[in-house]
């Protein structure tokens, strides 16, 4: 799927758990980039999860603003698509692949929810 996901995050492990356990579950095949600004014990159990699984995840750790953050992962972003998420939301692969069927069939639109 020609689509990255970013997700930033702060001190909230389960919730990112949850997440990269939904979208290893469902064999999600596009990227997800985690942006975590969180505490230093809640980044090694969070990278220490990601090594664990074989989804496509870029994991960017940040300590500055969220203007900031953006801008460090732009380099990253490789895909056709791209959404933002929060880390306590998730996106079905059949609702991502509609969206793009009809930004692909609608060239006039820059976006689509």
């Amino acid at each position: 799927m020609d689509i990255t996901i970013i997700i930033p995050t702060k001190n909230r492990y389960e919730y990112i758990k949850k997440l990269i356990c939904y979208y290893d579950n469902i064999r999600f095949s596009g990227k997800l980039i985690i942006v975590d600004s969180s505490e230093v014990e809640v980044l090694n159990k969070t990278k220490e999860l990601i090594s664990q699984k074989k989804l496509q995840i870029i994991f960017v750790e940040y300590n500055s603003d969220e203007i900031d953050s953006k801008l460090k992962i732009c380099k990253y972003i490789k895909t056709k698509y791209v959404v933002q998420s929060g880390d306590d939301d998730y996106f079905s692969p059949e609702g991502l692949k509609r969206i793009m069927e009809f930004l692909n069939d609608n060239k006039d639109y820059s976006s689509a929810s």
